[in-house]
């Protein structure tokens, strides 16, 4: 698991960049999770996730899942999952299964900017620590497509199970998503 980072997120309102800490999630971080998830609109994609399960798979099997929460002002502005060990890793890279950011994050509120691009940051930053480069891949929500053909992911192979499209960060592609965020000032 990576180590806790500073990160900063832009507060939509001022454009002015506010702290936040990236770490490992908790169990206290469930009750933090209850808290955002009863304010999710209806019909949100990733709605029928439970952070609680996800959080007590990953702290049960940390040789396989990690989930990352990302804090800021106090409350949990996101969280990240990652499958870090299967059968394609060695091809595509980490498996970065789930993201949610709050309910006050996503349109049409957009309290903080930046979230889910942090925590897509996440995913590469593990992935250059357990030695793959920063390659990733996902299956995309479709509300997520643009986001990630826009900050060059490429899709591969069939969809998934679900029928998701999966998509994939090169070593390149992802270098340059990283400096972009460091140009942005998000991640140092």
């Amino acid at each position: 698991m990576i180590s806790d980072f500073q990160v900063n997120i832009i507060e939509r309102s001022s454009g002015q960049l506010r702290e936040g800490v990236v770490r490992g999630a908790t169990h206290s971080d469930k009750v933090l999770w209850s808290h955002w998830h009863s304010e999710m609109l209806p019909g949100a994609q990733d709605s029928h996730w439970d952070w609680d399960q996800l959080i007590d798979l990953a702290l049960a099997m940390p040789d396989r899942f990690e989930v990352y929460a990302l804090e800021s002002d106090n409350e949990i502005q996101g969280f990240r999952m990652l499958e870090i060990s299967d059968t394609e890793v060695e091809t595509y890279g980490i498996h970065a299964l789930r993201l949610s950011t709050a309910p006050w994050n996503r349109p049409p509120v957009r309290r903080y900017v930046g979230v889910g691009s942090i925590l897509v940051a996440v995913a590469i930053q593990s992935s250059v620590e357990l030695g793959f480069g920063g390659c990733i891949h996902c299956e995309s929500l479709p509300g997520a497509e643009k986001f990630h053909e826009q900050n060059g992911m490429t899709e591969f192979g069939s969809p998934s199970s679900e029928a998701l499209r999966r998509y994939r960060f090169t070593e390149e592609a992802a270098n340059a998503f990283i400096e972009r965020l460091r140009n942005d000032e998000l991640i140092t």
